[in-house]
């Protein structure tokens, strides 16, 4: 069966789609939405990033309900997938398709969500709808949203994910890069949790994780060992040749886990000004590389 084509701003059902006169790929049900999508975004990642059953497809994910997948090869740090975000105090509002797209998502199991309320509570539809968010809620700097596409894909620890996630909050939108190259029908995937909060994965989201990383002691190893490092980091008491070699140490090991680039980003941030006053010249090449990966990841552009 043929997917549903649905715009890629309402998200209501197309019989006549319109494309994008730019990418050709961006499919949309009226003007009115292309010209909103447009401004709210669409003109900065026209033709640099993924496109739903493009370049990307929702379908079945063995065990874990659907999920998204490739449908053609992405390189490292490619855009995959950008959406517009829903917050607590939007999503009690929406109507329409868009409240119908929200509906659709899943609730989780039941007694993931009971648990949350005491035994003698009777869950209400007046509630209901928190139970989507509880479930399919995506972690930011302004708390959970959802997008309907980007909350369809599934947890992976870092070390077996293959994407992240990082906010543009100036247009309300989640932006999807890969971390690593994406073959063709691979599932993306990326961390709902911090790494070191494994447990938060069954406290938040009902789920158990068996991905690569998980079932690979060294590899958890190596993000205990980040842990320490970067913890170790922050104490000022410790000497500043200290801190930078173990800063230097933990970058190693970020490449080697393949950590989400917007963590990477903001140590190297971090790292720069640690050393730019007693070692100029490291600091100043971290500068370089924290420039040139930023333009990579289209982080400018989004301004």
């Amino acid at each position: 069966m043929a997917p549903r084509i649905k715009c890629a701003y309402c998200y209501d059902d197309v019989d006549r789609p319109k494309t994008c006169g730019q990418c050709k790929s961006r499919v949309y049900c009226s003007k009115e939405c292309q010209t909103d999508d447009w401004k709210g975004g669409h003109k900065v990642y026209c033709g640099k990033s993924g496109e739903l059953n493009v370049d990307f497809e929702v379908k079945p994910s063995p065990g874990k309900g659907l999920g998204v997948f490739a449908k053609r090869p992405f390189k490292k740090y490619e855009v995959v997938m950008v959406e517009r975000t829903f917050d607590t105090t939007a999503i009690p509002t929406l109507t329409g398709s868009e409240k119908e797209a929200y509906w659709e998502l899943s609730p989780g199991p039941d007694w993931h969500w009971k648990q949350r309320f005491p035994p003698d509570v009777v869950i209400g539809p007046e509630i209901e709808w928190m139970r989507i968010i509880a479930i399919n809620g995506i972690r930011t700097n302004k708390g959970p949203v959802v997008c309907i596409n980007i909350s369809r894909i599934n947890h992976a620890c870092p070390g077996a994910n293959n994407c992240d996630y990082r906010e543009n909050s100036g247009k309300n939108l989640l932006v999807v890069n890969a971390h690593r190259d994406i073959a063709a029908g691979e599932e993306i995937t990326f961390t709902y949790v911090p790494m070191w909060d494994k447990s938060g994965l069954m406290r938040n989201f009902g789920i158990t994780c068996d991905c690569e990383c998980c079932k690979n002691p060294a590899r958890q190893s190596l993000i205990d060992q980040l842990y320490v490092l970067e913890t170790g980091l922050q104490d000022t008491s410790a000497s500043k040749l200290h801190r930078i070699c173990m800063g230097i140490r933990a970058l190693f090991l970020m490449d080697e886990i393949q950590i989400n680039s917007g963590e990477y980003l903001s140590f190297i941030s971090d790292f720069y000004y640690l050393c730019k006053d007693t070692y100029p010249a490291v600091a100043q090449a971290f500068k370089k590389y924290f420039i040139e990966l930023r333009k990579t990841l289209l982080v400018d552009e989004e301004a």
